[in-house]
């Protein structure tokens, strides 16, 4: 099977941590070429494997679009345009939280629609908010505020151009950290923790934010376990995003479309993928 490795223009041979899966899967027999989605190729695929096309966001219509041709020219997408489409929008968090998963107090805000800050933080009992836009990644435009004035202005500004997602700041991520679970076929393969630099609560690497490889604790697994069995459809690969609580994890973000799965972390985690591709490819 020959299939496309997709990347984005700044990694146009891939990520190097994703470079154990791609030998795994070549030593399934298959042939596996990394190409950057907004470029063009003439020559079809049996399977397009999305994995790292962490501009997408810049350009989410165009993303789109590419995505419908390539599900309309028949070509095996993974995970499914359908399955990315529906992740893409974070108003999937308020899904998951009416079907019983804990996320943070969120608000979904609409261009034409408005939120009075004041009753957020102040009448919410809201420490500080984050403000971040409904389709967006790499923690781009993403702000922790903790006063109403400037957390108004701020929303106002941002809702001129997307909508807006505004979540309760949790303050145990400066300490904790948060948890990344790695899905393949719906199966749980490894862990990761992500730390945010001093002073700062976003984990990206970007933002001067480190990884450390370590197990999760079996209760952070088995909540990510209940949020996987909700979904309709079986991903391919998922990452699970959760924050520890006092009261529990609490899911910060599901990750269907361009996560980063950490394969340094677990030596057998790229055969782990490989395989499960197999498994994957033989139910759809």
């Amino acid at each position: 099977m020959n299939i496309a490795w997709v990347s984005f223009r700044e990694l146009p041979d891939g990520l190097e941590d994703e470079w154990p899966a791609i030998a795994a899967l070549t030593d399934h027999g298959h042939t596996v070429t990394p190409v950057v989605w907004d470029h063009k190729h003439n020559d079809p695929f049996d399977a397009w494997l999305i994995r790292t096309p962490w501009d997408y966001h810049l350009a989410a219509d165009r993303f789109f679009d590419w995505l419908s041709d390539l599900e309309s020219s028949g070509q095996r997408v993974v995970n499914s345009p359908d399955m990315m489409r529906r992740n893409i929008d974070k108003s999937y968090l308020l899904e998951l939280r009416d079907a019983g998963i804990t996320i943070p107090d969120t608000v979904l805000v609409k261009p034409d629609a408005g939120l009075d800050m004041e009753k957020s933080i102040t009448g919410g009992h809201w420490p500080a908010v984050v403000l971040k836009p409904v389709i967006g990644a790499n923690a781009d435009d993403t702000w922790r505020i903790d006063n109403a004035k400037d957390a108004q202005q701020k929303l106002d500004d941002m809702l001129t151009r997307y909508a807006v997602i505004v979540q309760a700041y949790l303050p145990d991520i400066e300490t904790a950290g948060e948890w990344s679970l790695m899905y393949f076929n719906g199966e749980y393969s490894h862990s990761a923790l992500k730390l945010p630099a001093s002073g700062d609560f976003r984990v990206q690497n970007e933002r001067g934010g480190r990884v450390e490889c370590t197990i999760a604790p079996d209760t952070v697994i088995g909540f990510g376990d209940s949020v996987i069995a909700l979904l309709d459809q079986v991903p391919m690969y998922a990452r699970v995003d959760c924050v520890t609580l006092d009261t529990g994890p609490c899911l910060m973000e599901l990750e269907l479309v361009e996560p980063e799965l950490f394969f340094r972390c677990d030596e057998r985690s790229a055969k782990r993928f490989a395989d499960a591709f197999e498994r994957y490819l033989a139910t759809v």
